[in-house]
Formats: C-alpha cells, structure tokens, sequence
C-alpha cells in the first residue's frame, strides 16, 4: 500500500509545480501586452498631436496668405511711401491701411510692408533694389509684405513681393487727353433720357448677382486737366446729370493724382504683351472670357465685337472708331487708336473704361459717345477678377514655420 501513496504524492507535486509556471508564463504575457498597449497608446497621443500640429500650420499659412493677399489689395491708389514712413495715418511705419493685424476664423494675421531695399536682403531672383535705396522712399512702386499668420500655437510667414499697377483706376470711364491740346476730349454723343448712364459708384457685375460694389466710389468721367473737364461738361450741357459718382450727378472731374500718360502707355504695353489676339484660343467671339476664366484679349479693330461678353481686359486698337453694339462686359476695356469709343445698343460695362487718341487723327481729340440705354458701372471687384492685373506684379512667396 505505501508505494501507491508515495506514487500519489508525486503526482500532486508536479501538479504544483505545473501551476507556477502557467502563473509565470500569464505574468510575463499581461506584462507585454501592458507595454504593447502603453506604446500605443503614446504613439497614438503623439500621432494625433502631430496631425493636430499640421492642421494648425496649415490654417497657420492660410492666414499667412490672406493676409499678404488683402495687403496687395488695400495698396492700391494709396501713397506707399507714406505707409513706408508712418505718415499714411494708419498706425506704425509699414502698417496696412487695415492696421497691423486681423483676427480671422479663429486665427490672427500680422502684417508689414516695407521697401525692397538693400536692408530687406535685396535683390532677390531679377528683382532689383529700390533706387531710392531707402527705406521709407518707394520709387519702383514695388514692396514687400510679411505676413504672419497664426492659429492655435501654429506659426507660419508669407512674403510677397508685390507691383503696384503704375496707373490706378480713379474713374468709371478715363478720358486721357488726346494730342490736341486746345480740344483733347469730346463727348460726342450722350443720351441719358434713352436710359445711358455712366457710375462710378461700386457696383458688383451680373456675375456677383448685381448690387453695391464693396469698394470706394470713383468719380464718374475722370480727365487730366481742368480744360479737359470744362469741354466735357460743355458737351454735356443739361445732360450731365446722367454722369454720376463719388462727388454726386454731372460728375465730371480732374483725376486726383496726376496721370503721366508715359506710365499709362507703359502699363498698357505690359498687358498687351499679355493678350491674345482675338480670333486664336482662347479669345474666340463672342466669348471672350468668363468670371470664372477672365482672359486679355486684343483687337486691331472693333469689327466683330458686337454682341460679344466677356470678363478681363479687352484692348482695342482702331484708327477708325471703336463701336459696340449690345456688349456685355466684366473688367477693364481699352480703346487706343484715335481713341474714339461708341457704345450702343443697350450695352453694358461693369469695371472701368480706358480711353486714350494716341494718333492725333479725328482733331486730335479723345471722344466718348454713349447711346440708346447703354451703361458704365465701375466695379473693383469686375477690376480686381483677372489675370492682367494681378500678373502685373512680381510675386515671390517664402513658407517658414
């Protein structure tokens, strides 16, 4: 009897033993799976910090740029050496008209302008140092702005360099004077009772879904000289009431800042090395350019216009009169030559008119006929939408955390 006791007693024993090893064994399984689950749980915390982090610099930028993109849109017609120097009224010197910074969704954007001088790191690519060599005197109409965009302990900078169209749009319609001295403009013929009109107060296109323009008024016939606005005002007569803009009805005046016709003719050789030709792709009649894809088209004449629409520049170049018939338009339209611009046929204009007799034919005057219900409306926003405008300046753009 006693070897089948000590055979039982045995068997318990490995028993025992087999048990503290599973225990061991469960042990060191629960330990692993505890540091398995802490890294990924520290990982997966990391992971999402750095997701949140990129989030953060993204928005970050994206203030950054709309900061540079509302400075570039705010300079215009204002003097940017007085903006360089302080004295512009908008705060410290290289403030924006809109002050240092913007809060926006949730996000700040700061911003400084300052002169592309020697001090700035210049020149940077085929962009030259200002000539002034100063830092408060703007002589290229070209500027830098930093912009320091910020959201949620995300930091990015945009720079830009920015150029100034040389000549602003200080009117609905802009009747430069022609190579006559003694008559350089003429208004040939204006029919307000027939519903014509021209406005230089801000109005948004058919596009936009009509309405008051977000931007300041202009005048509404802008000329360079005092001699040039009394003719008008003697051709208009008693019609001048269907002329309206930011100093009331009959607004005919001399432009506020002195227009040289060299940077006029010089702005418009810029964009017109820009243009296509009317007839090749993408300016094909009667089309020529949409909001959404405004284009610079160029004519040598005004045959075939009629009847078209269009958004952007459309430059015409006619030593016999440019006439228009029932024109829709969204944007800027140039008219050299002898600079003679017909409107008919319940046409309409949405932007600004450039005229300008760069021949001396036709009395060596500039002339402006708006006829039946024909309209002209300045628009920023029909000015600010297309390519030439904004492919005028030199744009350069730096990313840094």
């Amino acid at each position: 009897m006693k070897p089948v006791v000590q055979l039982t007693e045995t068997v318990c024993d490995t028993r025992r033993g087999e048990r503290g090893v599973a225990l061991l064994i469960a042990l060191f399984v629960v330990l692993i799976l505890f540091v398995l689950g802490s890294s990924y749980l520290t990982l997966s915390v990391t992971e999402s910090k750095i997701a949140r982090n990129e989030i953060n610099s993204i928005k970050a930028l994206g203030l950054a740029d709309a900061g540079v993109d509302h400075a570039r849109k705010t300079i215009f017609g204002v003097d940017t050496s007085a903006i360089l120097d302080g004295t512009a009224g908008f705060g410290a010197p290289g403030t924006p008209p809109f002050g240092p910074n913007v809060d926006l969704a949730d996000g700040t954007y700061e911003v400084v302008i300052s002169n592309n001088n020697a001090a700035n790191g210049f020149p940077r690519g085929t962009i030259q140092a200002d000539p002034s060599g100063s830092a408060t005197v703007d002589d290229d109409s070209i500027l830098v702005i930093t912009s320091t965009g910020s959201y949620q302990g995300g930091t990015r900078i945009a720079e830009a360099i920015v150029r100034r169209p040389q000549f602003a749009t200080q009117a609905s319609v802009s009747q430069l004077d022609g190579p006559d001295v003694t008559g350089a403009v003429e208004i040939e013929d204006f029919a307000p009772d027939d519903g014509a009109r021209i406005d230089g107060r801000d109005c948004n296109p058919p596009s936009l879904g009509g309405g008051p323009g977000p931007g300041p008024d202009v005048m509404g016939i802008g000329t360079q000289t005092a001699l040039s606005r009394d003719d008008d005002l003697a051709d208009l007569d008693t019609d001048a009431w269907g002329v309206t803009g930011i100093n009331g009805a009959g607004d005919v005046n001399i432009f506020s800042d002195p227009v040289d016709p060299a940077d006029f003719l010089e702005w418009v050789a810029e964009v017109s090395a820009m243009a296509t030709p009317i007839g090749s792709a993408p300016c094909i009649l009667p089309v020529l350019g949409t909001w959404a894809s405004p284009q610079i088209c160029a004519s040598t004449g005004s045959s075939g216009l009629d009847g078209l629409t269009g958004a952007g520049i459309l430059i015409v170049n006619d030593n016999d009169g440019s006439d228009m018939d029932a024109i829709t338009y969204e944007g800027i339209i140039i008219v050299l030559g002898d600079g003679r611009f017909r409107l008919t046929g319940s046409s309409r204009i949405y932007g600004a008119v450039f005229l300008m007799n760069v021949e001396g034919n036709h009395s060596g005057e500039t002339r402006l006929r708006v006829r039946d219900d024909s309209q002209i409306c300045y628009s920023s926003l029909a000015i600010e939408n297309n390519p030439g405008w904004k492919a005028l300046m030199a744009w350069y753009e730096e990313y840094t955390n």
